[in-house]
């Protein structure tokens, strides 16, 4: 089967990095969760067998202009991607915000393709996960990633990034994202134990995260290095101020 994965988020909208949803405390961002979650995923479906190409065009920079806002170009540039690998089924993965909790699949339409599929996503992650399935498949047929292109395609929110007490991201960790949509698509084989989890995504981390050499950063492989041991989950800003939120979060997950 190929598989066309895209990590939510991830690119440079008007010139600010678009984190997409932020928890209250500050502790996760969207992007980040997305980012490792793709790159976890995309080599425990190959290792099933499948043809899996991720297309998100990360860190890629998107101006507003000629009437279509910055979003909707990254967007565009999704799909034009999909088009060329014509994938027998794209996989968008979000994480949803508003207060709510559980997760939730959305769909051009009932009759796709990806349908079925969706439902089997919705309920693998309420199963892995202890949370409410919940509203299972909602169809959206004018949201871009569903819409722009005619290859069936789902749209994944895992779960809420403010959930009450923090509850949704204490149990959806980008492992058990990955787990439970490659799941829905034949037999995983233990591929995400904790051990193997760190051998397979530490290089799809550090591609992920990999620039150009002329724009290679002394700490890039640091950052790679903690980020496969789950220590940190930040984009690339290796030049930026830490704030204290973030330091006491790091402080905090070393020393437990």
């Amino acid at each position: 089967m190929i598989i066309a994965l895209s990590a939510g988020h991830n690119v440079i909208n008007n010139g600010y990095f678009d984190h997409g949803s932020i928890s209250p405390c500050g502790r996760f961002k969207e992007a980040d969760i997305t980012r490792r979650t793709v790159a976890l995923l995309k080599p425990t479906l190959e290792a099933m067998g499948h043809t899996v190409h991720d297309v998100t065009p990360y860190d890629q920079k998107f101006y507003s202009g000629g009437g279509k806002s910055a979003s909707r170009k990254a967007h565009e540039e999704r799909s034009r991607r999909i088009k060329v690998i014509n994938p027998d089924i794209y996989i968008d993965i979000h994480v949803n915000a508003g207060g709510g909790t559980g997760p939730e699949c959305l769909v051009y339409s009932t009759k796709s393709k990806a349908y079925p599929y969706a439902r089997k996503i919705t309920n693998s992650i309420a199963k892995n996960t202890g949370l409410t399935n919940r509203r299972g498949v909602k169809v959206k047929p004018g949201y871009w990633s569903v819409t722009l292109h005619p290859q069936p395609s789902i749209i994944v929110e895992g779960a809420f990034i403010d959930s009450p007490g923090g509850k949704d991201m204490r149990v959806l960790t980008p492992e058990v994202y990955a787990y439970s949509i490659a799941s829905c698509f034949g037999e995983v084989n233990d591929l995400l134990t904790e051990k193997r989890v760190r051998e397979i995504c530490k290089e799809e981390i550090a591609k992920a995260f990999r620039k150009p050499d002329k724009d290679k950063h002394w700490a890039d492989k640091h950052l790679a290095n903690l980020i496969a041991k789950g220590l940190v989950i930040h984009e690339r800003r290796l030049d930026d101020p830490i704030t204290r939120g973030e330091t006491l979060n790091l402080l905090d997950q070393i020393t437990e």
